[in-house]
């Protein structure tokens, strides 16, 4: 989903400091959560790497099962 306000990021606790090209600013982690229709928190990928997300994501979900 997306978070253009960053409002489900602040509600995780997932807005950390960042620093491009020297400026340093807050924003939403590249972080990941598998939610179970009921908003339970299932699990948390923390670290998502861009080209590896969805494998990522599946690994996480075949481990839940």
């Amino acid at each position: 989903m997306s978070d253009p306000g960053d409002l489900f990021a602040q509600a995780a606790d997932a807005v950390i400091d960042k620093q491009l090209y020297g400026r340093k600013y807050r924003g939403p982690a590249r972080a990941a959560f598998v939610i179970e229709r009921d908003g339970t928190v299932l699990a948390v990928i923390e670290k998502v790497d861009a080209k590896t997300h969805a494998e990522q994501v599946r690994a996480v979900v075949a481990g839940l099962g």
